[in-house]
């Protein structure tokens, strides 16, 4: 038996939990090693819930407990470190299904109206879709290619170099003669709600999240070094070359590799400027000092003045793999990574809430999904997708 389940359970009951505490106790009650325990905590409630309801008509018909079940615990809100399970339903659903909407105040359902009202209510008539693959390049004569509307196949031929694209929207850079090649530059950039993967001439790939952008050489064979611009943010997997340094410049890092992969997140308007690195090893120049970075460490630029930390790397490269993760992060910084992949302005009515949001989000989902974060912290924000803003409110009034 968990005593921690235990206590996590009856402080919740007591509307004390934290955002934190709630998300475990999501997490421990949904690991079926905890089954027996979480059936018994829950029809414990249940019969003190049922017997002081007035109403007679039941809570949910038959049915509608595993969908409701089901689309609490795929809401994807528990901690990023913890390992997806699935999810055997409980014995007595429909009592599993009642208590976790009532305890966690997460009314999908009311109790007089149907499934179909209230699915309407819970996904949000002001929904919005999740952003896409999708860039624009900008060739060095300024010519613009919409890489969403260009069909698979060469789309340029530039400096002894071929630019394709593939079935998937990929950009690749083929070098076919080495003799060839000027100073040319081209951009690669991606609008809010845009992502994009590029392989550039040297066969280093670089993926951009949104509304980023990246400007490289449109060849590499007759430089001495592999100089590119970022800004926005960028994972890179650079391809060794002793004898030609690879090096990324935002606006207050200059990073120095000959081979290995790292993360960059350098956004304008951002008061920090962070590299990740996932493997190798990489030299952070800043404007005040110089520091190189072992796997698992993170270099943050503050103000010209650069420190070293310890990270989970996952936390930062989520986005590879379609996910949001909000772990080590500020309410600002997930809130702007949110509002760039939607397309949203974020508004805070009454100041930027020190709530430290964590967990873990899909980003092929609709924004409504991911809101779902914002109510377990308790945090009142409004949605006007017709404008493309969320205004944060702050924290939520306890009655």
């Amino acid at each position: 038996m968990s005593d921690r389940l235990s206590y996590l359970f009856e402080k919740q009951l007591l509307q004390e939990s934290s955002a934190k505490e709630k998300l475990e106790l999501l997490t421990l009650m949904a690991d079926q090693a905890n089954e027996q325990q979480t059936e018994s905590l829950l029809a414990d409630h249940w019969d003190a819930f049922d017997a002081d309801r007035d109403q007679k008509e039941p809570v949910f018909q038959p049915g509608q407990g595993e969908e409701i079940l089901n689309s609490i615990l795929t809401a994807h809100i528990y901690p990023a470190q913890a390992t997806a399970k699935p999810v055997r339903l409980w014995p007595r659903i429909f009592v599993a299904a009642a208590v976790i909407l009532l305890i966690f105040g997460v009314y999908f359902y009311t109790h007089t109206s149907s499934v179909n009202d209230d699915l309407k209510k819970t996904a949000y008539t002001n929904d919005i879709a999740p952003g896409k693959n999708g860039a624009t390049l900008t060739l060095s004569n300024g010519q613009k290619i919409i890489i969403t509307d260009a069909h698979a196949g060469n789309i340029a031929k530039q400096s002894g170099v071929k630019i394709s694209k593939t079935a998937d929207g990929r950009i690749i850079y083929e070098l076919i003669d080495k003799n060839s090649g000027s100073n040319e530059f081209n951009t690669l950039s991606s609008a809010r709600g845009e992502q994009t993967q590029v392989r550039l001439p040297d066969g280093s790939i670089v993926f951009l999240n949104a509304e980023s952008s990246l400007k490289y050489p449109t060849s590499f064979a007759r430089l001495k070094q592999r100089a590119v611009f970022l800004t926005g943010e960028g994972y890179f997997e650079v391809a060794k070359d002793q004898a030609h340094p690879f090096i990324v410049t935002t606006t207050n890092q200059k990073v120095e590799v000959l081979g290995t992969h790292f993360n960059i997140n350098a956004y304008p308007g951002q008061a920090s400027s962070k590299t990740t690195l996932i493997e190798g090893k990489v030299t952070v120049t800043g404007k005040q000092d110089v520091v190189i970075l072992t796997p698992n460490e993170q270099a943050v630029t503050t103000t010209g003045k650069t420190r070293v930390k310890q990270v989970n790397t996952s936390n930062y490269t989520a986005w590879l793999d379609g996910k949001f993760s909000f772990d080590d992060k500020t309410f600002e910084e997930t809130m702007s990574e949110i509002g760039r992949w939607y397309d949203l302005d974020i508004v805070y009515e009454h100041g930027i809430p020190e709530e430290e949001l964590i967990g873990d989000a899909f980003r092929n989902q609709n924004i409504s999904f991911v809101l779902r974060l914002l109510d377990v912290a308790e945090i009142d924000y409004k949605l006007d997708a017709a404008r493309r803003k969320l205004t944060i409110n702050g924290k939520k009034n306890r009655k």
